[in-house]
């Protein structure tokens, strides 16, 4: 059954009653739609004046929406009209093709629609990849210029408004901008930090109850000229700032009243505190309790060695008796490599100070508790002979 031209456009292109389709090619998997106008007239752009004298014509090739697994591309032969009217400035124009496509653009409204609805989704790349799958060959490049061509959404007024400034170049030039935070989206930029500026967007954009601000006084001046009934309130960030403002503050005063005490009652409650300075450590004395401990692990160590002869007299080797008796390998190999009870070597436990101990406890009976100090001197003894 062959489907009607006109019933062919009509679904196609529910939206240009006024266009018709001439022709449908195929030419290398794509699917070419010839369409024309069927009106009589078309009204100038500049002055509205009908016109129904043709000048010429030419044809736009603009990219369409796939078709199953073809990509499309619409063949407009596009007419020229002259402007009857003297007096305007535009002799000729172009018909226009409403709700299809816009003047020198090269792909139609719909598929512009998906492609930017793509980029907002997938981004540059990705939705390059993704228009590709579709049979909608375009550049990355294409879809940012798409997105950034987008108008932006209409936004309601903020009644809770954030206001600070940002750097269009840091040090040189500052801007302002305004934050609805009650959504947490950005509104506005202010290409500078002056108060008429603010009080300006503020009375072209009334209905602010609530205004987070800086410290700014151009910033409460443009609040009160634009926005009078408004609440001046500070943000959070602020607010920690004038506390440690005035932590500071009260530190640095303190600080000031210590310095100016009396030197006598400085020294005297140094001297207290070196006094309760930290003990010198002394060496360990071996107590009877310690030796006598000492004595039975060192019977137990004993044990442990007949234990490891007797077992490797009976041939096992020196892993199995570790396993056997919860020992290392290497202190049985090193016990029976011995040939003898090793017994435990005593140890001393020394330090680099204890040539110096007695130095340090004559300054410590004086008084002197200052580690850098007491470090200085022992080094300067040494270095010289001394100690």
């Amino acid at each position: 059954m062959k489907v009607p031209m006109d019933l062919l456009t009509s679904v196609l292109f529910p939206d240009n009653p006024d266009v018709i389709i001439e022709d449908v090619t195929i030419e290398d998997h794509v699917l070419i739609f010839s369409l024309r106008s069927t009106r009589l007239c078309a009204e100038c752009p500049v002055c509205g004046c009908s016109s129904t004298k043709v000048h010429g014509s030419y044809g736009r090739k603009p990219a369409d929406l796939p078709c199953l697994t073809s990509s499309v591309r619409l063949h407009l032969h596009v007419r020229r009209f002259l402007c009857q009217n003297n007096q305007c400035e535009r002799k000729t124009f172009a018909e226009p093709f409403a709700g299809l496509v816009v003047a020198y653009a090269r792909r139609t409204l719909r598929q512009a629609h998906v492609l930017r609805e793509l980029a907002f989704s997938l981004g540059g790349k990705p939705g390059a990849h993704m228009a590709a799958t579709l049979v909608c060959q375009v550049s990355r490049d294409t879809l940012l210029r798409l997105l950034r061509r987008s108008p932006l959404p209409p936004a309601p007024v903020p009644q809770v408004l954030g206001i600070d400034d940002w750097a269009w170049r840091r040090g040189h030039t500052y801007g302002t901008i305004l934050i609805d935070l009650q959504r947490h989206q950005p509104v506005d930029l202010l290409p500078d930090r002056e108060a008429e500026t603010l009080a300006n967007w503020l009375r072209e954009h009334p209905g602010v109850q609530i205004a987070s601000r800086d410290r700014g006084g151009n910033y409460a001046e443009g609040l009160r000229k634009g926005a009078p009934g408004a609440i001046q309130v500070a943000d959070r960030f602020h607010l920690l700032k004038n506390l440690g403002d005035a932590v500071q503050g009260l530190l640095t005063r303190h600080l000031l009243a210590f310095r100016r005490k009396p030197a006598a009652k400085v020294s005297q409650e140094g001297n207290q505190k070196q006094k309760a300075g930290p003990p010198i450590k002394q060496p360990l004395k071996v107590t009877p309790e310690l030796a006598a401990i000492r004595v039975v692990r060192e019977e137990e160590r004993l044990a442990r060695y007949e234990q490891v002869i007797t077992l490797r007299e009976q041939g096992w080797s020196h892993q199995a008796i570790a396993d056997r008796l919860g020992m290392g390998s290497s202190t049985v190999q090193s016990w029976l490599a011995a040939g003898h009870f090793p017994k435990r070597k005593s140890r001393q436990q020394s330090s680099k100070l204890d040539h110096f101990l007695p130095y340090l406890q004559q300054r410590r009976a004086q008084g002197c508790f200052n580690m850098v100090q007491l470090h200085q001197e022992i080094r300067g003894k040494r270095i010289s002979g001394v100690i």
